[in-house]
C-alpha cells in the first residue's frame, strides 16, 4: 500500500512551488504541487492547489486540483496517456462537505 503524506497545503495566498516525494515498498513517486491559483468550475471561481505525478518519459500521468476553501477536496482530475497527451479529464459539479 502506498501512503503519501502531503504537506500542509493551507497556502492558498502564498506561492508554493515544490517537488516531494514518496518511497513505499520499493515504489518511488515523485509529485510536484504547485502555485496557489484559481480556476473555473460549474461551481464558480475556486481556490485551488495543482498537484502532479512527475511523469517519466513512457509513463501515464495525472494532475490534481485541491479546493483550499473545500478541506483540499479534488475539483479537478486530468489524466494523461503514455505519449503525454490527456486522456480524460473530471471536473466537480457538486461538493457536499459535512459540518463535523
Amino acid at each position: 500500500m502506498l501512503i503519501l503524506q502531503l504537506l500542509d497545503l493551507n497556502v492558498a495566498n502564498r506561492n508554493v512551488s515544490f517537488i516531494d516525494h514518496c518511497v513505499s515498498e520499493g515504489f518511488e513517486l515523485f509529485i510536484e504541487v504547485g502555485d496557489a491559483e484559481t480556476i473555473d468550475t460549474p461551481l464558480g471561481k475556486l481556490k485551488v492547489i495543482p498537484v502532479r505525478k512527475v511523469r517519466e518519459q513512457g509513463e501515464e500521468g495525472i494532475e490534481v486540483w485541491l479546493a483550499s476553501d473545500y478541506r483540499n477536496l479534488p475539483v479537478r482530475a486530468r489524466f494523461y496517456d503514455r505519449e503525454g497527451k490527456m486522456s480524460g479529464e473530471q471536473v466537480v459539479t457538486e461538493i457536499k462537505v459535512s459540518n463535523d
